[in-house]
Formats: C-alpha cells, structure tokens, sequence
C-alpha cells in the first residue's frame, strides 16, 4: 500500500482532546468545521465543537473564534449558546470552541413565515440583541443561517458570534446583504442600529421568502403588500441606508411592535434572572489579577505546578472570580476541568478524589486517541 493511500484512508480521530467524542459533521467549511460531541465527563450535555487551523496568536480566524469564546463567557442568555471550553489542540493544530447545541434548524430552512410567527422571532432576536448592546457589544453578523429556532420550544437562539465586537472595531464586518453600509465601511461608526439594519434584512427575508438584493442598497427594502401597512412601513425604517433613520436600538422595535397592538409572552422569570444574575464583574478584579499572577499563563511549561486554595465565606464570589481567571487559562492553553463534588466516602477529600477521578478518565481517553491517531 502506498503512503499517498494510507493517507487517504485515515480515518476521523473519534475523540478531540481526549475528552470529545464526535458524533455527526454539521459543517465543513474551507477552515471551519462544526461538529456535534459528546463530552466523555458530562454526557448528558448536548454540545457542539467549532474548530479552526491554527494557534490565536498566528491565526486572525483562530482570533475570531477566541474572541468569541470570551464574549460568551461574559454573558449569560437564553438566546445565546453557552461556552463551555476553548483551548488549542496540538495534534491537530486547530483552535476549538465547545458550547451547548442550540435546539431547531436555522431560520434559512423556515422561511417564509407567517407575520405572528416573523415578529415573535423578532423580538427574540432583540431581546438577545439588547442583552449585547448592553455590554456594548455588536453582534455585526445577524443573518437566518445565523438565527436559529425551534418551533417546538419556542426557543430562539443566536449563533455564530467570531465577527462580534466594539463598535470602533466594527468596520468591515458582516455579510452582504445583511450588512449596513457602516459595517462596510460608508458611514460613520457602526453602532446598534447596524445590528438593526441586519435584522431588517433578516425579517424582510422572513416576510416575503425572497432574499435581499446581493447589491448594496440605496433605498429601503419594500415587502410590498404581503404585510399590512404598519408592518410595511418598519422594514422600510430598519433597512434604511442611513442609520439615522433607523429605530436607534433593538428595543425600539420592541416597542415599535407593541404599539402595533400585537402581544407575546413576556420574558420569563428564568430568562431574567439568568441575565441578571450573571452582570460584567465589578469591583472585583484585583482579585482576579492576583489568581492569575499565582496561577500564569506560562504555568502549563513550569516543571512544579503551582497550588492555589481561593476560599471565603459563601455567597462572596470565589466561583466567579475562578470562573473569569479560567477564560484567560484557557486562552493561554491550559486545559481547565471544573468539578462540583457530590457527597463520598472520604469526607473533607470529597472535591480531590472527584478531581483525580476524572483526570484519569481523561488520561485513559487521551491514550486510546493517541493509539488510534499512531495506528492509522
């Protein structure tokens, strides 16, 4: 057999990192590929794993996708994935992004929808929108194949937020035609009301099942008389080339919606105090800064590992100041395993025999894939 053949009837490593199972390919792109896993310690999770060549510091893709994984991690919403691990992964040379699967297909599958149906997912989409806003973040690429919905749940999710950022970053990003003129740079400063345009676009898209000319547009996208007047009249204000003319912000179409006489449910109780219990931390980063100047990024090349014990009354914070120093941890290429310890057998050594435990689980996997990788 030659060795051209030999490569080319490689197959797919079954585990990434020793700890991911793949399970079915979602998408291949040139450098892009997704992937649903199982997660060989939390098995019960329904995930999905990005991956992209090469390392965040040589690669802008593998930046983008970094840069996502911190913008997620900051913020807590239904209507966005949950990030649940990053790091760099040798063998392969690929950046990798884990996150909970978000239920349904992408809205480029649904369309076109019915006007209940379009504003409801609308609004969805704004609440998400006004979350990041919030933050003073942009999403910059708000498109159907990039809203994903199941009709089912009635749950509503975000995806793909690698463009997302400040808006003095913005210029430049996003995807014709969704994109404003200013994210394409003919304007001023992108702001919310270019993740507005988008949306405009998006629900342009939802009304008439027609996609948006692929040219840049000059005057407002018209439905024509497929929707009543007032429904009309707010594409036309969303889609407007001029941001002036636009509803300044998500909750202004919101409330554009509303006065229109239609009612949804409001956001539920969990939804509230999900973003709500998880604000950007304040007051708090000395402490962070202290975690991490014990616990370095160069720490995974030193010979004696460092030990830290963070402790504290409960309630104070220690969970989250972990949680923030772990982003940097694994931006850095340290592999981070979070452990909650049920009650044991061996008492106050509960949380290190859980954490032992599943360390070894993870060698065993990192040794099969290793054999797997080398037998091939």
């Amino acid at each position: 057999m030659t060795e051209s053949a030999t490569v080319a009837s490689r197959p797919e490593p079954v585990f990434f990192q020793g700890r991911y199972r793949r399970l079915e390919k979602l998408y291949v792109g040139q450098e892009t590929e997704v992937w649903t896993v199982a997660d060989a310690l939390r098995p019960e999770r329904a995930l999905v794993l990005k991956s992209v060549p090469g390392r965040a510091s040589l690669s802008e893709r593998a930046a983008r996708l970094e840069s996502e994984y911190r913008l997620l991690s900051s913020m807590r919403h239904p209507g966005l994935a949950r990030a649940r691990d990053f790091g760099y992964d040798l063998a392969d040379d690929r950046t990798f992004l884990v996150s909970d699967r978000a239920p349904g297909r992408t809205l480029e599958s649904q369309v076109p929808l019915g006007v209940e149906a379009a504003i409801g997912l609308v609004v969805d989409v704004c609440r998400v929108l006004s979350t990041m806003h919030a933050r003073s973040r942009l999403h910059l690429d708000v498109k159907p194949r990039n809203i994903m919905h199941d009709p089912d749940s009635g749950r509503t999710t975000l995806l793909d937020l690698d463009l997302a950022g400040f808006p003095e970053d913005a210029a430049g990003r996003g995807t014709p035609p969704y994109a404003s003129p200013e994210a394409m740079g003919a304007g001023p400063v992108p702001d919310a009301r270019s993740d507005v345009y988008s949306l405009g676009v998006t629900l342009y898209e939802m009304l008439t099942g027609r996609p948006a000319p692929a040219e840049r547009l000059t005057e407002p996208l018209d439905t024509g008389d497929v929707v009543d007047a007032w429904l009309r009249e707010l594409v036309k204000d969303m889609t407007a080339p001029a941001p002036d003319d636009r509803p300044p912000a998500a909750r202004d179409v919101i409330r554009r919606l509303r006065a229109s006489g239609r009612r949804w449910p409001d956001e539920s109780f969990s939804t509230r105090s999900t973003v709500l219990s998880y604000p950007p931390l304040t007051g708090r980063r000395s402490e962070v800064k202290e975690l991490l100047q014990a616990i370095p990024p160069t720490a995974r090349r030193q010979a004696k590992k460092p030990v830290v014990l963070v402790r504290g009354p409960s309630g104070v914070g220690k969970s989250r100041i972990v949680a923030e120093a772990a982003i940097d941890w694994r931006c850095a290429g340290i592999r981070v395993l979070r452990v909650v310890p049920e009650p044991g057998p061996v008492g106050t050594l509960q949380p290190v025999y859980a954490v032992l435990e599943q360390l070894g689980r993870l060698s065993s996997r990192s040794v099969a894939a290793s054999s797997v990788r080398n037998t091939c």
